[in-house]
């Protein structure tokens, strides 16, 4: 829950399974659609994204977010 809204409903496991935090150049970012995108953090070099495992580009620097990065990066981080 965030300002007493909920922001998630699925369980840990499939939230955790559904999602990646991949670092990306600024050109791959803008070529997801923003529906597949949960939060991002814009850097100097590059973004970093939670987004939906299947459209997370080829060979990107991908990791599995903890529940932490993803309350983060959807509080804080930009759509």
């Amino acid at each position: 829950m965030h300002d007493g809204q909920m922001k998630f409903i699925e369980q840990k496991d499939e939230l955790l399974d559904s999602w990646r935090l991949a670092s990306l150049t600024n050109a791959q970012a803008d070529h997801i659609d923003s529906s597949q995108i949960l939060g991002r953090r814009r850097h100097e070099f590059g973004q970093e994204l939670i987004v939906r495992a299947e459209a997370v580009p080829p060979g990107c620097q991908v990791g599995r977010p903890t529940i932490e990065d993803i309350m983060i990066y959807t509080i804080k981080g930009e759509k």
